[in-house]
């Protein structure tokens, strides 16, 4: 007989033994069937098939709602990927789900193309980042075209009485995140990334149900600081955390438990995942050096009037991170991201004379248009004026640094436009109207550039 207390749709939903490393690594994997979860379950065979065809069919009536509407199925339609393209989705028992993100994508392209992409769901429910790294040589089998990573949730899970502990640090999981990356780029190099925040919980809900008999909890303030982690790998990110926090409806977004995902929660999941890839084009891929050329610039060097200044801004508007160094030493190291690179940009006094010009420009890549956003409004603060530019490939900010040097933060759009491209934008509006206006002057000027004269503006001095 099996426990009146286990929730057996629940357990078949969100965990599939089958998928983990030490199953699959066994001579006979394919033992696992439902017979042998039936088992396990203490349950016969007609009570896990019957469940198993209810869930499915919850997930077919979800996907009947998305493809009702209209807007979705235009954003779904636009997404360049047929029948030769592999989408890989990574994560944990949010993506594992038989109701999940992954499962709601597949089910739509295969219900929508006569030739679809295969969508490959690698989700093993309790994964960690330190997890998928073990089982990375599964992610490339076969190899992704793109891959849609949700991750982190269990990073910050704290095991055992009182306060527990997390079951990895910040510091590990950015390490995760970026050895993650450098080895995506590596071994599928044609692959877009995107990567998706991990919703919050309901803090309330946990305290109570088996998550608490099995000594389980999670935070909101540590699901924070790792979605944030995300922003700086250079990718493209699906903030899934800052949709989902300040929502009203969060409640009805979450299993009774306060952590996994109802499928209402995982429809807004897709709906927004959609809505990004459409937004950027799904085909936004690596630039891959070619053979005997360098891999990229690694770093800059700046000579500097006022290196307590220039580090202050550099740390402070910017938001770079001092790596190495000291303003003792007479050199500083900072960097967008320590785990990828050690340094990006390096200080050093010795600017004479002091209105010397000797840089063109720099230029920093953002993840997305609201980090080149968030950025604009410090430099704005600070009484820097900026100048604000749609290049039709990308969204720029251009500003001067205390010495004078011209810098930029920006944004690709996934569009493609003939440079020159230079036209105003205005980054005061919502956001959705600056995406509307790009695409419509992309659409005129694309094919042959333009060029316009935009002012610097925005600062108090």
């Amino acid at each position: 007989m099996s426990d009146p207390a286990i929730d057996i749709p629940r357990l078949l939903r969100l965990a599939h033994p089958a998928k983990t490393r030490g199953v699959r690594i066994l001579p006979h994997p394919e033992a696992l069937d439902d017979a042998v979860v039936a088992g396990l379950l203490g349950i016969d065979v007609a009570q896990v098939r019957t469940a198993t065809a209810r869930l499915l069919a919850e997930r077919d009536e979800a996907v009947e709602q998305l493809l009702g509407d209209d807007a979705f199925r235009r954003r779904l339609d636009d997404l360049p990927w047929g029948p030769a393209d592999v989408v890989v989705t990574v994560g944990d028992s949010l993506t594992d789900d038989l109701h999940s993100w992954a499962e709601l994508l597949r089910a739509c392209l295969e219900r929508t193309r006569p030739e679809p992409p295969r969508v490959v769901n690698a989700g093993v429910s309790g994964d960690t980042t330190l997890h998928v790294l073990e089982r990375f040589g599964d992610l490339m089998t076969p190899s992704p075209t793109a891959v849609l990573v949700l991750l982190l949730t269990n990073d910050t899970r704290r095991d055992g009485p009182g306060e527990g502990t997390p079951m990895l640090s910040v510091e590990e999981s950015a390490r995760n995140l970026g050895v993650l990356r450098a080895r995506l780029a590596a071994e599928a190099p044609g692959a877009s990334r995107w990567w998706l925040s991990p919703p919050p919980v309901d803090e309330a809900r946990l305290t109570s149900g088996y998550l608490r008999q099995l000594q389980l909890q999670w935070r909101n303030d540590e699901l924070a600081q790792r979605a944030a982690l995300l922003g700086r790998l250079g990718d493209p990110v699906v903030d899934v955390y800052g949709r989902f926090r300040d929502r009203p409806d969060l409640p009805r977004l979450l299993m009774a438990d306060g952590l996994h995902l109802t499928i209402d929660g995982q429809v807004e999941v897709v709906r927004l995942l959609v809505e990004h890839l459409s937004e950027r084009g799904a085909q936004q891929t690596a630039s891959q050096p070619g053979p005997g050329t360098v891999a990229g610039i690694g770093h800059v060097g700046l000579y500097v009037g006022d290196l307590a200044a220039a580090v202050a801004f550099w740390t402070g508007a910017v938001g770079l991170e001092i790596t190495d160094g000291s303003l003792e030493s007479g050199v500083v190291f900072l960097s967008s991201n320590p785990v990828l690179e050690h340094h990006m940009l390096l200080l050093r006094p010795g600017r004479f004379p002091a209105d010397a010009v000797v840089v063109q420009q720099l230029s920093w890549r953002c993840a997305d248009l609201g980090t080149v956003l968030a950025i604009r409004h410090r430099l704005h603060q600070a009484g820097v004026d900026t100048m604000d530019v749609s290049h039709g490939n990308a969204i720029g900010v251009y500003f001067h640094d205390p010495d004078g040097n011209l810098a930029e933060v920006y944004w690709h759009t996934g569009l493609e436009a003939r440079q020159v491209f230079k036209l105003p934008v205005d980054l005061d509006a919502p956001v959705g109207e600056v995406l509307r206006q790009v695409r419509a002057d992309v659409a005129t000027h694309g094919a042959t550039g333009v060029r316009a004269d935009v002012p610097f503006t925005g600062g108090r001095r």
